[in-house]
């Protein structure tokens, strides 16, 4: 398919630098955590970034309407629970524990200035039992710049970095998921008809955010923490939510998943 690359034919000096960069911030961060867990990993809380409009309303549209097409398929009910991300760290800590950890955050982003991340089309991840997951390409000058990012926010919080791990050795693979296929053909078939739909647009990276997820199964995920890049903070493209504004879990849902 016109377009496509895999995951493991990208430059492997690219991985070797994402690699190297975290070693270097995990190195840094030997001191016990204060106020934040070692060891207990929460399910509740998120580091993520979410897509601004009106780029991540549009990536948001197609999400939804390939959701609806699986959940059809295998008669369920399985709404997305944010907009369009990147995930940096899930799970992450208590929520107890998340205004130290974004303070944390916040200390090791002062010296990363906002960037522009530009879509660089599809691709996709193989997984077991022929299931695959379609997604996004973001790209950055440097190459690595998100990777970077990554590295900075577990250096703050070394124990959190199942997201690293999960790529086999490979390192951090930064991804805008978009849709579950159970056919290679078919997926193949949607990356076509997508085209250069998401190669070229871009959006300015100048801000991660600590969300939980609130609400009864399926719950929804809620911001909770601004935390901007660099010394000068930008105004938001999505505001900290109170915990006392969890009144309506339907007025979260639209607030976060529906950008």
């Amino acid at each position: 398919v016109g377009g496509h690359y895999s995951y493991h034919e990208q430059d492997e000096a690219i991985q070797q630098r994402s690699r190297h960069t975290a070693a270097l911030c995990l190195a840094e961060a030997q001191q016990p955590l204060m106020g934040v867990p070692t060891a207990a990993e929460y399910f509740t809380t998120v580091v993520s970034l979410i897509i601004p409009p009106p780029l991540g309303t549009d990536l948001q549209q197609y999400r939804v309407h390939r959701q609806a097409i699986w959940d059809a398929r295998f008669c369920k009910h399985s709404p997305l629970r944010q907009g369009p991300h990147i995930t940096f760290v899930d799970p992450f800590v208590s929520i107890d524990d998340i205004d130290e950890a974004a303070k944390r955050i916040r200390a090791k982003l002062r010296d990363i200035e906002p960037f522009v991340v530009t879509l660089g089309g599809c691709n996709y991840f193989a997984h077991k039992n022929e299931l695959f997951t379609l997604w996004v390409v973001p790209k950055t000058d440097p190459p690595d710049a998100i990777q970077k990012l990554h590295a900075a926010i577990v250096s703050a919080h070394p124990f959190f970095d199942r997201q690293a791990k999960l790529s086999k050795g490979l390192g951090f693979c930064p991804h805008i998921s978009l849709s579950k296929f159970d056919s290679k053909a078919e997926m193949e078939q949607c990356i076509a008809e997508i085209g250069d739909r998401w190669t070229g647009p871009a959006f300015l990276l100048k801000e991660v955010y600590i969300l939980t997820r609130v609400g009864p199964d399926p719950s929804y995920c809620v911001v909770r923490h601004v935390i901007p890049l660099g010394s000068d903070a930008l105004p938001s493209y999505f505001p900290a939510v109170p915990f006392a504004s969890d009144r309506c879990v339907w007025c979260v849902r639209a607030y976060v998943c529906c950008v």
